[in-house]
């Protein structure tokens, strides 16, 4: 999975900034990616495998890869990431400069672990071999952990973040198989269903835009205000009010069936959101999970922390 992150003081003087955008500015009533950046990007591999780097460990020596689940993430990079930038001017830390934040708030303790594995493969080992058995009890015991789910057979959470057992079961040790994780991989832009080249839209347009959705747009009339409510429908039947730009530029849609969680029969519906839902789902998949499918994880930390005083 792609990272673009920010610091929380940069996405801070971002905020800050906007204090100093005049009332006349076109930044305003718009929507934003909020990134860091180019210099802000990796992939979530990489990141974890530098997090136990910085401590003088070996990822691959202090966890293994089955207790990573493979899909159903919601991180990227932002192909407009810096358009904001051009706003409130907030770019400044990169990725290294985050790692330092991070060494810097490391207790003394394991910084000096950090700094004896570094030197000593002896010690080093005993370290992650500690780090290993430590990580695979949380592993096995957290409730919100893709190991403990694919053992405590949690059938709802093992199709949507594995596709099955069976899938689990095949995903091979650490550097075999391995998918291409160059950050620079070949990428394609989504498609939003509408002329984004025209600069003024018309009703039909919207239609089309609607289409793209597997829904309609029922207004009769539209006079171009992209601020103007409109009335639509998605293809479940659902009717709605939303004003044009919520649904070109904000990427909204149904907000009924936006807290509903069947992406696989909304797929085979809405050619819009099957672009990001077939990256990592199959077509004949059939999955449809309960509203309240967050109750198995709730509290889960709490339980962990009591669970791990315990044992």
């Amino acid at each position: 999975s792609r990272m673009e992150n920010i610091t929380d003081r940069d996405a801070g003087f971002g905020l800050v900034n906007c204090l100093d955008i005049p009332d006349d500015s076109d930044f305003w009533r718009r929507v934003y990616n909020m990134g860091g950046g180019p210099n802000m990007r990796t992939i979530a591999y990489d990141y974890i495998k530098e997090n136990y780097a910085s401590s003088g460990l070996r990822l691959e020596h202090c966890a293994e890869r089955n207790w990573y689940a493979v899909r159903n993430f919601h991180m990227q990079y932002y192909e407009d990431s810096e358009v904001l930038n051009t706003y409130l001017h907030y770019w400044r830390d990169s990725l290294a400069d985050h790692n330092r934040l991070i060494a810097n708030d490391t207790p003394f303790g394991m910084k000096l672990v950090s700094f004896l594995a570094k030197r000593i493969p002896a010690f080093r080992a005993q370290v992650e071999k500690a780090a290993f058995a430590e990580t695979k009890k949380m592993a096995e015991n957290h409730r919100n952990s893709p190991r403990y789910w694919v053992t405590h057979k949690n059938d709802a959470r093992v199709s949507a973040f594995f596709k099955s057992y069976a899938d689990y079961e095949a995903i091979p040790d650490w550097g075999v198989d391995m998918p291409d994780i160059s950050p620079d991989t070949k990428w394609e832009r989504l498609q939003h269903g509408y002329p984004e080249e025209k600069d003024a839209l018309a009703l039909s347009d919207l239609q089309q835009t609607a289409a793209f959705r597997g829904g309609k747009c029922t207004s009769a009339n539209w006079d171009g205000d992209l601020y103007a409510p409109l009335n639509w429908e998605c293809a479940f039947g659902h009717t709605f009010t939303a004003r044009p730009f919520t649904v070109l530029k904000a990427g909204h849609w149904c907000p009924q069936c936006d807290t509903s969680w069947n992406g696989d029969e909304k797929a085979k519906h809405n050619p819009f959101f099957a672009q990001v839902w077939y990256a990592d789902h199959d077509r004949d998949e059939a999955n449809s999970y309960a509203d309240d499918c967050f109750n198995d994880i709730l509290d889960a930390d709490k339980d962990w922390i009591a669970f791990d005083r315990t044992a």
